[in-house]
Order: C-alpha cells, then structure tokens, then sequence
C-alpha cells in the first residue's frame, strides 16, 4: 500500500513537472510578436529582388527563436527565415529577400512562427510595388552597344589624325623658335645735316 502511494506521488510529481514545461513553452512563444514599427521594403524591381523587413519584438526574459515567413495571398510562400529575438527586444529587424518577374502592385502576408512551427501572429496583407527595370527592354542593351560602336569609331578617327597633329605641332613650334631678323635703321640725312650747324 504504502509502495502504490509512493508510485502515485512520482507520478503527480512527474506531472506537474510536465505541465510547467509546456507552460513555459507557451510563454516563450507568446513573448514574441510583431513589433510596433510597419513592415517596411525597398529595392523590389521585375529585374531584382528587393528586400523586406519586419520589426518583432520579445517581452520574455529569454532569447527566443522564431521563423519569419512571406506568402502571397494564394498561400505560396515567397521567403523565409528564422532569427533569434533578443530578450526584451523592441522593433528588432528581421529582413528576407525574394523577387517577382513583372512589375505592378503585389500583395504578401508576413507570418510568425515559433521555434516548434506554431503561427504567433499574421500581419498584412502589405503592397509591394515592384518597379520596372530597363534592363528588362532589348532598347537598353541597344543604346549602350550604339555608344560603345560610337565611342570606338571616335578613338579610331582620333588615334589615326595623331601623326598629323603631332607633324603641325611641331612645324609650329620650329617656327617660332626661328629669330626673327633684324630691323634695317634708316638713314635721315636731315637730321645728320642739323646736327652739324649746331
């Protein structure tokens, strides 16, 4: 009897110890969360992936691991990551980079998970306007081929007429360098015949 009472007292043991574990768990998972700063992007063009960040904040004591993850509204996830929130942290950064290959208004939502894939929290859905980039348009790759064409006939028709501007140069500097004669005095005869009645 006493042996079965000892069993049963492990076992309660044994049971609330399990209880405060997942208890603790929940804790560690509720103490992270979007954060108060907007989910913000930058960079996104139909060429180029841009980059989005979300601020999440911790009011846990502890670290705690969550995984950020982008879908679109069809539910097709674009980009994930995990990041280690720091204990008390505000409006930590949490940054993924993807892309979209034509341009125009796209929408995402951002979800929060925690270390075990439990959903925290949802935020969005958000705009992204994606750009458009010239590097997509054939009339970009054109236009830099023109000038690079351009800019070889110029060097050529340059380097060709250095001999001739090298040849002119220096007929021009022989030239000045050449004295130039001296000038003939003129005789005044009047002037010689005034001096000799002084």
């Amino acid at each position: 009897m006493t042996s079965c009472k000892k069993i049963i007292g492990v076992f309660a043991v044994f049971v609330c110890l399990m209880s405060f574990g997942f208890i603790g768990a929940d804790a560690d998972a509720a103490g992270a969360d979007f954060g108060t700063k907007t989910i913000t992007y930058d960079g996104f063009t139909d060429n180029d992936d841009g980059e989005l960040t979300a601020y999440i904040s911790n009011s846990d004591a502890n670290d705690v691991v969550v995984k950020l993850v982008v879908k679109d509204l069809d539910g097709n996830q674009k980009a994930s990551t995990e990041a280690t929130i720091a204990a008390n942290a505000v409006n930590q950064e949490v940054s993924v980079s993807f892309g979209y290959d034509s341009d125009g208004t796209k929408y995402v939502k951002v979800y929060l998970y925690d270390a075990n894939g439990t959903e925290i929290s949802v935020s969005g859905p958000h705009d992204i306007e994606v750009e458009h980039s010239i590097w997509k348009d054939w009339v970009t790759y054109l236009v830099v081929v023109i000038i690079v064409i351009a800019i070889i006939i110029i060097a050529y028709f340059y380097i060709r007429g250095a001999p001739d501007r090298a040849a002119k140069k220096a007929a021009t500097l022989e030239g000045t360098s050449k004295s130039a004669p001296a000038e003939r005095t003129k005789y005044d005869a009047g002037s010689e015949r005034k001096s000799k009645r002084k």
